[in-house]
């Protein structure tokens, strides 16, 4: 088990996405995809542009490790 990664998938749809993504760290994800689709964003665009505030988020959070500190959009 050791050898093999949890990968999370999460909707920034719900408001409580941030407690999903420490709830899912808390359980040892080693990856968690943060999921745009049905947050309500207009256009393809929108979704592209949400990415940027949500990168910030993961960065303020302190949820990037060194290796991850190149998060981009």
């Amino acid at each position: 088990p050791a050898a093999f990664g949890i990968d999370a998938y999460v909707s920034v749809a719900d408001p409580a996405w941030p407690e999903l993504v420490e709830a899912w760290r808390a359980a040892g994800a080693t990856h968690i995809s943060l999921v745009t689709m049905g947050a309500g964003y207009g256009s393809p665009s929108a979704h592209v542009e949400s990415l940027g505030a949500l990168a910030e988020t993961v960065r303020a959070a302190g949820w990037a490790t060194a290796r991850e500190s190149s998060i981009t959009c």
